[in-house]
């Protein structure tokens, strides 16, 4: 094992990261851990033993792979502190094993970066992970270079993790467990999650912070996120991309949100403790694709809790495409709003609807609108009505609309969302 003087190059990249993401929202990083970044070693391991020792010392702070390391046991307790493990292109096979990091309240950071990592099956133990801690004094920074086969990446339920550069994770349960996520800044994730059994492709399962459910998801600028949940279709029940105590999903300019899943692609379930009003936003420049296969008649959107709301800014494009006997399904008193946005609203299943919502208001601005009938499939043929640049408000009850106001008199006649399998439109530039 090889040392050299480490001069905290670790602990001033990730004040940076931690600066990005409170300039986006500052709840999700409310718990984050204050962790001591003064300099340590720099230490390059070749063999389990070395990794294992230096991890164990509070006084190195990097420590780079020196070639291939198969795990022959776990590695426990790691000491907080801000400690950077760079594989430089090498893989860890970690077989079944786990790394942890100590509980306590001095707080640590733990970045991982440049290597491939393999975990197999935990043979009817406990789900298999790289790394574990239910503390809240830890944050995990995936920064580039990562690309992840196992059960489960991160069980991190009280952690903010933050994923930059590019990086790749494949799993057969979900890809983590955390507080919240932030896909850095030009950063690039993909993932395929739950291809074995019933699982999210990230579990919002931490402790109440204040007696709220404080989970956000961040796409930041230019950021990419690809997400499959469920490929294989193997059960009956399915799980969304983001699970249980998450409130808020933000894209914001030019990043592109995309999710596939066997039922919903985003749901807010009925809680009465969350820290905000459920809400997905999507910026200028951003786009969120939404792709639901409709297994068991799930619906794309599923938002249970009332005043949920989904937002489609100027400048953004909005997909979602179903595949059940419904796409969008809401709770009383949410609001989906589609103002100066590019928007394609399906349901790829004949003689099915688009909406199965309570009392939703639905409101488009700025944008053209035209509509099919429910003939399914790609929608290739000429639609019922198309009608130019308009402003539009109706109710949604079930799965059609009343009280519908429009500033085009056609429009405002004959929209009844029960006849529509399709909704589709443009921003019309001035």
């Amino acid at each position: 094992m090889r040392k050299a003087l480490y001069v905290g190059i670790c602990g001033i990249t990730l004040a940076v990261v931690g600066g990005v993401v409170g300039q986006a929202n500052a709840s999700v990083l409310n718990d984050s851990p204050k962790v001591d970044q003064a300099a340590g070693q720099e230490v390059t391991v070749s063999t389990f033993s070395e990794l294992s020792t230096a991890l164990k010392d509070t006084g190195v702070g990097s420590i780079k792979i020196g070639g291939d390391i198969t795990f022959t046991g776990s590695i426990l307790d790691i000491p907080q502190r801000a400690i950077t493990i760079d594989g430089q292109g090498h893989s860890l096979k970690l077989q079944y094993f786990l790394m942890t990091g100590a509980l306590g309240a001095a707080g640590g950071t733990l970045t991982i970066k440049n290597a491939t990592i393999t975990n197999l099956d935990a043979l009817g133990n406990p789900v298999a992970a790289f790394f574990v801690t239910p503390s809240e004094n830890w944050a995990v920074n995936v920064a580039g270079g990562v690309d992840y086969t196992g059960e489960r990446f991160l069980e991190v339920q009280n952690s903010v993790v933050t994923f930059s550069g590019k990086n790749m994770v494949h799993t057969s349960a979900e890809n983590a467990w955390v507080r919240s996520i932030n896909f850095a800044s030009s950063s690039e994730y993909t993932s395929t999650a739950a291809t074995e059994g019933e699982f999210a492709a990230f579990y919002f399962n931490g402790d109440l912070v204040g007696g709220k459910a404080v989970g956000k998801v961040k796409v930041d600028t230019q950021a990419k996120v690809n997400i499959t949940v469920s490929p294989n279709n193997d059960s009956e029940f399915y799980y969304p991309a983001f699970y249980d105590k998450v409130d808020r999903v933000d894209v914001n300019e030019g990043a592109t949100l995309n999710i596939t899943a066997a039922g919903h692609a985003l749901q807010f379930i009925p809680r009465g403790d969350y820290d905000e009003v459920p809400s997905v936003n999507v910026e200028k420049g951003g786009t969120l694709h939404l792709v639901g296969h409709g297994t068991a008649n799930y619906s794309t959107i599923n938002f249970q809790q009332p005043n949920s709301q989904l937002n489609a800014k100027e400048g953004s494009t909005l997909y979602i495409e179903g595949k059940g006997n419904k796409v969008i399904e809401t709770a009383k008193n949410s609001i989906i709003n589609i103002t100066n946005a590019d928007y394609d609203l399906r349901n790829s299943t004949a003689g099915s609807p688009i909406f199965e919502c309570q009392n939703t208001f639905l409101n488009f601005s700025g944008v053209t609108m035209s509509v099919w009938d429910k003939t399914g499939g790609d929608y290739s043929g000429l639609p019922m009505f198309a009608w130019n640049t308009l402003k539009l408000s109706t109710i949604i009850q079930n799965g059609d609309s009343f009280n519908t106001t429009s500033t085009d008199d056609a429009a405002q006649q004959y929209f009844h969302s029960i006849l529509f399998g399709r909704i589709s439109g443009i921003v019309t530039k001035p």
